[in-house]
């Protein structure tokens, strides 16, 4: 008799231990869409876009968690600049146009060193250019 109730009680710890590593891997809070949106200088231009990219962004985050924690494949997902984009989005990027990046000129950072040129020569003989590098 003692022994089953050791039992059911070892059971019932376990279960428990189970369900709160589950819930906190699960629980994506708005501060880590704040901590992602800074690392990688995501400006959204107003609340609602804000709000909307935070729940796309959970949604990915749980997909990439879940997909990882069940360790059938030989390679993991991570979370990057594109995690709050829906597949659409995505996809519509990788094909060469993406929406929202038209919606959001000017409000993400951006690499282009010479996005404010104002005279370009008619022509550059590419051999003397790279010879003065």
């Amino acid at each position: 008799m003692a022994f089953t109730i050791k039992k059911q009680l070892y059971t019932l710890t376990i279960l428990f231990l189970i369900l709160v590593v589950g819930i906190s891997q699960v629980i994506i809070s708005e501060e880590r869409h704040e901590q992602w949106t800074i690392k990688y200088g995501i400006v959204y231009k107003d609340d609602e876009e804000k709000q909307k990219g935070f729940l796309i962004f959970k949604k990915n985050v749980e997909y990439i968690e879940s997909f990882n924690a069940a360790g059938d494949k030989s390679y993991k997902l991570g979370i990057n600049h594109l995690t709050d984009l829906t597949v659409e989005e995505l996809k519509g990027s990788l094909n060469g146009y993406n929406k929202r990046s038209h919606e959001l000129i000017g409000s993400r950072k951006t690499p282009f060193e010479y996005a404010n040129v104002d005279s370009i020569p008619t022509s550059i003989d590419w051999r003397i250019f790279y010879l003065n590098k």
